[in-house]
């Protein structure tokens, strides 16, 4: 984890007096002569982290501390980028709505090749074992090798994933819709393998060659956990403003979940990813998914 040594904190209409311990450099930040304060100290950055910041922050005095290339940051940027997901519970509106950037027509045309490139070029890679597991699948009850099943994509649409069936056949004709637990009893034998190492995951690459997935990105939900999940959880349908993964931020940060409490720190994972992804951070995620999967670790 990072470390930071804070320099001082600016204090506004006494707001945080008490946040800090003695020996911390305080600035009451309510004059001109405070910006000469702030740059003799020479921060690397100043993280802007007021409760209600509106009509509290002189902005004109934070532009002046960039001439000094000193970086200006929302806590919510800074704290994400400590811990690697995002705080939804202390989420402003108005963060999401800057802080959105998805819709450059370039970007999202080159990652849909790029994506579509890498599907193709994993379906051949996995082609030999996909013909071994729809056999053994076959073997074991007779049933369907596919199991396709309604997911919420990009914008809330919905299109239907497609997995090698891992469980019983009608499996939810008793049950009815289920969030599937770690270790359900409607898992077949072949099925506890597949998914011990997410080999039940790869027939995805189709959905990803049809546009409606791509590599990286949230695990697509089921529309009534969503439905469920939007009522208890905010923010929970920003989710769908990216298409959804394979694999994702959360699956290699967070365990296997089940409940609608899962869902909302899965969240946090999800936001981090879509405000920060970047090439790299797709590369970490890859690669961390497929050390989980020789691992026998998955946790799609």
């Amino acid at each position: 984890m990072n470390r930071f040594h804070i320099l001082g904190i600016i204090e506004y209409l006494s707001e945080s007096n008490s946040l800090f311990k003695k020996g911390i450099f305080k600035i009451s930040f309510q004059n001109e002569e405070d910006i000469e304060s702030i740059i003799q100290l020479n921060p690397d950055i100043c993280v802007v982290c007021f409760k209600d910041w509106r009509n509290k922050i002189n902005f004109y005095q934070l532009t002046q501390l960039k001439l000094f290339n000193i970086k200006c940051e929302d806590w919510v940027a800074f704290y994400g980028r400590i811990v690697k997901f995002i705080p939804i519970d202390n989420l402003r509106p108005s963060y999401l709505i800057f802080k959105t950037h998805f819709n450059d027509k370039l970007s999202l045309f080159l990652e849909d090749i790029f994506n579509r490139f890498m599907a193709f070029f994993g379906l051949i890679i996995f082609l030999p074992i996909m013909c071994i597991i729809a056999i053994f699948i076959k073997i074991e009850d007779r049933g369907p090798i596919f199991y396709l099943q309604e997911r919420v994509g990009l914008n809330g649409k919905v299109f239907k994933i497609i997995k090698f069936r891992s469980m019983i056949k009608d499996a939810e004709l008793l049950t009815g819709p289920k969030f599937a637990e770690e270790n359900d009893e409607r898992i077949t034998r072949i099925g506890k393998i597949l998914r011990k190492f997410g080999l039940d995951e790869i027939p995805q690459f189709i959905n990803v060659l049809k546009g409606e997935m791509n590599i990286i990105g949230p695990r697509p939900e089921r529309p009534i956990f969503v439905e469920r999940m939007k009522k208890v959880i905010p923010y929970y349908e920003l989710r769908h403003i990216i298409k959804p993964g394979i694999t994702g931020w959360a699956q290699i940060n967070y365990k296997y979940g089940d409940t609608i409490e899962d869902g909302k720190e899965k969240l946090k994972y999800d936001l981090y990813y879509i405000f920060f992804k970047s090439f790299l951070l797709d590369l970490i995620i890859i690669f961390s998914t497929l050390k989980r999967m020789i691992l026998g670790r998955r946790r799609f």
